[in-house]
């Protein structure tokens, strides 16, 4: 396609390609679905696309230069996105342009002043991941202004009170800025159908003194009566929060058209009033939501890599319960209706299942992370016939840090648990000394990838029990296998191994034999060269066979 070329394109076209490029917007910070809440453009009825309209399209054409005078005077729509422009022209002659997409043209740090001036018509505009500080004056002149989207600008640190003139308004996405405060003007946005917003918060407590003393005012959130999404992102630790979400709660709770909700609920008092408050809840209407219920507090480093949590992030309904302790009403009410749950330093909880099976059976996406009185993610006294399954429909697990974890599992489990789980990683657990029995494998048949990190005590993946499995193969789905920093592992299963196409050993000192045979082809393997070296085999054969038709990559460092 070539950089320079103009189209005209159907209707029909042009809205199949609107449609695609909204949904290419990435989702920051709090996450969001894109299947259920990507930008699609052409849900406004207010967006109309004549037969035959004009557009620009060099998107990612690699320009240093802005298209010039007259394609900016003859295009009704421009595609700009991913370029490196640095500079705008001053005041472009473009009275029916209706959307304009700058989206991650990353050395525009400046719009000038004049630059709205003559694009009256405009509805959308998307200026993310740029580098801009400021907006100017003339784009809240922007009368027919649908769309104003900016997000994962990190130095922008002020939203002008202007932005009140925008009447027409219905989607103001700030997701990513660095901004202080929601101006008292928001307010006056009664269109608006959509508000996301990422406040600012320093790693120095003495800086807060300096910032606003709200982040929201009383009586804002309860003027926008038209929202359907609202996602409200803080930084961790932010006292002022404390104050502000008194009233902010209720009002919220009084938005009876909203669909997706990101909030965090610093007490569980406030949780309670909101699932007792809010129709949304109560009728079930809200289809998508983020909470956070807890102190969350700042991280100079977590413990739960950012692309898992990122992950979590893009479940539909989410639930983060942080620094608590038992199992307030609450909260359980919102984890009966969640499909991903993340349990971050829980100071008294003994075993996950303590939370009640039946309020779990639709979870997905689970991780639990640095709870000091974890000893087993389930514990199931005995099995009755009304026993329900554990975990039905989990289909990511993922464990870090319990010190005094001894086993995923006590007791016998009721057929149907974990019968979906395809990923289960287990990190820096230092009293597990075995992952699973080897009467519970029938359980585990999904499971594509295994993951053990920093186990100290681990001595083998799998032990024998007197319950024996009738399966010649175990874990027969298993893909990926990864064991790391398992300095007491010396056997990992005495069955015969599934067709692994991943597998990956590091600092596993005492680990003398592995389970590959001449079964195994086009397998990749990982290790430390001087450990692979020591290796027993049963053959020399073997090890050349291996050598010769897998991809062996020796790494001495991780």
């Amino acid at each position: 396609m070539p950089k320079d070329s103009q189209f005209l394109l159907r209707a029909e076209g042009l809205q199949f390609l609107l449609s695609a490029y909204s949904r290419s917007i990435e989702p920051l910070n709090a996450g969001s679905s894109s299947s259920s809440r990507s930008l699609n453009i052409l849900e406004s009825s207010r967006l109309c696309i004549p037969e035959g309209n004009q557009f620009l399209l060099r998107a990612g054409a690699g320009l240093t230069e802005p298209p010039s005078m007259e394609d900016w005077k003859q295009a009704k729509m421009m595609f700009l996105s991913d370029n490196e422009l640095c500079t705008l022209p001053e005041k472009p002659n473009c009275p029916e342009l209706l959307t304009l997409f700058l989206q991650r043209n990353r050395l525009l740090r400046v719009i000038p002043p004049s630059f709205f001036d003559c694009m009256t018509s405009l509805k959308v505009l998307n200026l993310s991941k740029t580098r801009i500080r400021s907006l100017p004056e003339t784009l809240f002149k922007l009368k027919s202004l649908l769309m104003l989207i900016i997000c994962d600008c990190k130095r922008l640190f002020r939203l002008p009170s202007q932005v009140g003139s925008l009447v027409c308004l219905e989607v103001l996405d700030l997701r990513g800025t660095k901004i202080k405060e929601l101006p008292d003007k928001i307010g006056e946005l009664a269109s608006l159908k959509r508000l996301e917003v990422s406040f600012y918060g320093s790693i120095d407590d003495s800086e807060y003194v300096k910032l606003p003393r709200h982040l929201i005012s009383s009586g804002i959130i309860s003027k926008l009566c038209n929202l359907d999404t609202l996602s409200i992102v803080l930084c961790p630790g932010d006292e002022r929060w404390h104050e502000d979400v008194e009233y902010v709660k209720t009002e919220v709770s009084k938005l009876k058209k909203l669909k997706f909700l990101c909030f965090h609920f610093p007490e569980v008092e406030h949780v309670q009033e909101f699932v007792t408050e809010s129709e949304p809840w109560k009728k079930k209407l809200l289809m998508e939501f983020k909470f956070v219920v807890g102190h969350d507090v700042k991280s100079i480093s977590s413990q739960v890599p950012r692309y898992l949590e990122f992950d979590y992030n893009q479940q539909g309904q989410c639930l983060r319960f942080v620094n608590g302790e038992k199992k307030p009403d609450g909260v359980l009410q919102i984890l009966a209706r969640s499909t991903a749950f993340y349990l971050d330093n829980h100071l008294d909880i003994k075993s996950l299942s303590n939370f009640g099976v039946s309020y779990m059976n639709g979870l997905k996406f689970c991780i639990i992370s640095e709870c000091p009185e974890i000893k087993t993610v389930v514990h199931v006294d005995e099995v009755e016939e009304d026993t329900i399954a554990v975990f039905p429909l989990l289909e990511t697990l993922s464990i870090h840090h319990l010190w005094n974890l001894t086993g995923i599992c006590q007791g016998i489990l009721p057929e149907g648990s974990f019968a979906e789980l395809r990923i289960l990683s287990m990190h820096g657990c230092p009293k597990l000394d075995y992952i699973f029995r080897s009467s519970m494998i029938r359980y585990f048949r999904k499971l594509e990838e295994l993951v053990i990190e920093d186990c100290q005590a681990i001595e083998q993946i799998i032990v024998e029990d007197e319950i024996t499995d009738s399966c010649s193969v175990t874990l027969p789905s298993l893909k990926k296998l990864t064991l790391h920093y398992l300095p007491g592992l010396v056997n990992i299963w005495k069955s015969p191994w599934p067709q692994l196409g991943h597998i990956s050993f590091y600092c596993c000192p005492n680990l003398k034999k592995i389970g590959i045979d001449s079964r195994f082809k086009d397998v990749i393997v990982k290790a430390e060269k001087s450990w692979w070296d020591a290796l027993e085999w049963e053959n020399d054969e073997l090890r050349l066979y291996l050598e010769n038709y897998s991809t062996i990559i020796f790494q001495d460092y991780l």
